[in-house]
């Protein structure tokens, strides 16, 4: 079964939301905007997963490429093409933001 993770990437931290094919969330939270960090949140999933998608942004883009180099299938996707894809999401990454 495939895994899917949006993350929303700020200069100090990034939310993700891992999904199966259904659309079942897995997992969703929050860590430090650095690429080990980041790929340590989903690494029980990593033999899973089918794609990371970041929103264009000049953070984003250095993550993407960051998380590539470390095997990650991450893809950058514009603004306008991910609000299409997740309409139905409460949010870009479908998560509560937390305090």
């Amino acid at each position: 079964m495939g895994v899917y993770i949006g993350l929303d990437v700020s200069l100090e931290e990034t939310y993700f939301c891992i999904m199966d094919q259904a659309g079942k969330r897995l997992k969703e939270g929050k860590t430090v905007t650095d690429p080990a960090a980041v790929a340590e949140a989903f690494a029980p999933f990593r033999n899973e997963l089918e794609r990371v998608g970041l929103e264009a942004s000049s953070i984003g883009g250095w993550l993407a490429a960051e998380l590539k180099g470390q095997g990650l299938p991450a893809i950058v996707v514009e603004a306008h093409h991910m609000r299409s894809a997740l309409k139905a999401q409460r949010n870009k990454t479908g998560l509560r933001r937390y305090a």
